[in-house]
């Protein structure tokens, strides 16, 4: 057994025998001296061996350098560079925001800070789990990078806020066509692990040096223009104004605001007549909430029934207006019975989970059939992942109610989704309409969602419309229901009857 040589002829016995101490002994000295041969490692013999290796002996402090470089650039993109989506980190944005700031003092190149974050993040991570999460702000990422200018920079500060920096650039039509960019394609379905998500963006600004100074002053300034884009809806940009500092302290005090403009009446219901462009005639109209002397940049509806779904006075003031409308449905159509009244129906109201029921009962109550009334969802609430909306509005669609979508342009929207959506209207969003019809190009966008939902089979609401000249392009494009100023403005829905003789 000790001479394994012999190992191959040995003899059954001679395998079965014990190992002696004298045969261990001599297989021990066999060893030492085997030991004894092999060469001793030292520095020198290694050295010589590397020269030999290479041609010229400064190989090897080439070499040596080469790894020293190599491990410094390790180390600086671990300190500069997000491991998750490898786009530029905290750090990295700083020092290009000093480099940028130094740059301005010497050739006066001015430069914008986008702060982003997505909306409705957490519901992904809570729903459909971390790896899908961190798989999204790949995703998202990429299409970042995709959507802003060669030579702009964008960064990851953390969880699933981004920056875009725009270099040398402070003008807002350029700022405003990349915004549009960013939440059009952030707000696409992905597919990830066959799974659909939905994700949107909203998106603060803030210019250097007209904004602030510093880059401290910088980056304050962005992430508050970023608070007051999401307090006032979802897929939207908001540039910072000092009118911004005041409205985001106000904000904390909205509550009170709204619980004071109930007990004094504050609010009322507006309608707002709807008119056949080929005919100029009455076809329907209008209702949604006004809020008198509201505290917040403007008074009409689209402005601030965002924060109102985040209070506790929301609730009523929707069934107040769900309940008047139906009431007045009712009463017109005895006038005139192909009138058709379209009600705004605020989040907080769909969101209850006995919604249909609701409105089933009190359709019954006031008498009023489903082709009697359009129910008028914004498009930025149905869009949104945070609630399951779609399902919602299939529901009430498979119930036969007729549903109207608002909101239609001023939000990147895919369009995929949107020809998925049980609707038969939709209404366009009134100062992006205003702004289109004055341009070449807008105008063409516009033809296109004609074209649109006409293969779809959906009316197209225009709002907002001030001048004969207007009906006429819109009549042209092949628009056919319009409201605005041209016939009437929005009055108190207990006098509508009395100028449109209901």
């Amino acid at each position: 057994m000790i001479e394994l040589a012999k190992t191959e002829t040995a003899t059954v016995a001679e395998r079965s025998e014990r190992p002696t101490l004298s045969a261990v002994e001599k297989f021990r000295q066999a060893e030492i001296q085997r030991n004894r041969r092999q060469p001793k490692f030292n520095l020198k013999t290694l050295f010589n061996k590397l020269q030999n290796r290479f041609s010229q002996a400064h190989d090897v402090s080439d070499l040596i350098e080469a790894q020293v470089q190599s491990r410094t650039a390790e180390l600086y993109r671990k300190a500069h560079f997000d491991a998750l989506t490898h786009l530029p980190n905290r750090a990295h944005l700083q020092e290009t925001l000093d480099q940028l700031v130094r740059r301005h003092d010497e050739f006066q190149h001015p430069f914008s800070l986008l702060f982003l974050d997505l909306d409705g993040f957490k519901g992904v991570n809570d729903n459909l789990g971390h790896g899908i999460g961190d798989e999204l702000l790949r995703h998202v990422s990429a299409r970042l990078l995709s959507s802003v200018r060669e030579g702009d920079i964008v960064s990851r500060l953390g969880g699933d806020e981004f920056v875009a920096l725009l270099t040398d650039t402070d003008s807002v039509e350029i700022i405003e066509r990349v915004c549009e960019r960013i939440i059009y394609e952030i707000a696409r379905p992905y597919c990830i692990n066959r799974q659909a998500v939905i994700t949107s963006s909203s998106i603060g600004i803030a210019r250097f040096p007209r904004d602030a100074k510093t880059t401290t002053e910088l980056i304050e300034k962005a992430d508050q223009a970023l608070y007051i884009s999401k307090s006032e809806g979802k897929k939207t940009f908001r540039f910072f104004e000092p009118i911004l500092s005041d409205s985001a302290s106000q904000q904390a005090n909205i509550a009170t605001l709204f619980e004071v403009a109930m007990a004094q009446g504050s609010f009322g219901i507006q309608a707002n007549p709807q008119m056949d462009l080929k005919q100029n005639r009455l076809v329907g109209a209008s209702l949604y909430l006004n809020w008198q002397d509201a505290p917040l940049p403007s008074n009409d509806f689209a402005a601030w029934q965002n924060p109102l779904n985040k209070q506790t006075a929301a609730l009523p003031l929707a069934l107040w207006l769900l309940d008047s409308g139906l009431y007045y449905s009712q009463r017109w159509s005895v006038a005139q019975q192909d009138l058709v009244v379209t009600i705004a129906v605020l989040p907080v109201l769909w969101q209850e989970p006995s919604f249909e029921t609701l409105l089933a009962t009190r359709m019954a109550f006031y008498g009023v059939t489903q082709s009697q009334v359009q129910l008028e969802f914004s498009l930025e609430s149905v869009t949104s992942q945070e609630h399951n909306s779609i399902e919602m509005l299939q529901k009430l669609a498979d119930l036969g109610y007729q549903l109207t979508l608002s909101g239609l342009g001023a939000l990147a929207v895919d369009m995929t989704l949107l020809a998925d959506l049980p609707v038969q209207e939709l209404k366009f969003d009134q100062a992006w309409l205003k702004k289109q019809l004055k341009t070449a190009s807008g105008q063409k966008c516009l033809k296109a969602f004609v074209q649109m939902s006409k293969a779809l089979d959906i009316c197209l609401i225009c709002p907002g419309i001030e001048a004969k000249s207007q009906v006429k392009q819109l009549v042209e494009m092949g628009c056919l229901i319009g409201q605005g100023d041209l016939w009437a403005q929005p009055v108190a829905v207990e006098n509508f009857s009395k100028i449109f003789s209901l």
